[in-house]
């Protein structure tokens, strides 16, 4: 009797549920990007204005919606507060292995 679902169908549902649940923005007081961030807040006068106050409030929930902020930026800002995860298929050698 055959299984009712074979393994590259059971792995691709594991890899939507990956996919769709996507790591969260997160910025902690010693990364760069939240010293660069305060560096701004204090000698930049485009920074909008309620990012500049959590900034310097600097708690924990602080940096978490300046880290959704920037991540909501879109582009390559998103990836600097936030990893990015995806599977792919590819012809990648294997080492040690011996090609024929």
């Amino acid at each position: 009797m055959p299984s009712p679902h074979t393994g590259i169908g059971i792995l691709s549902s594991l890899i939507v549920d990956l996919e769709a649940h996507p790591y969260l923005p997160h910025l902690s007081a010693a990364s760069p990007i939240y010293k660069m961030m305060e560096c701004a807040a204090r000698h930049s006068d485009g920074l909008d204005e309620r990012i500049r106050t959590k900034i310097v409030a600097g708690g924990e929930s602080d940096r978490q919606e300046v880290a959704e902020w920037i991540a909501s930026q879109g582009g390559i800002n998103q990836f600097l507060v936030q990893t990015s995860q995806a599977v792919d298929i590819g012809a990648f050698p294997v080492f040690g292995a011996e090609s024929t």
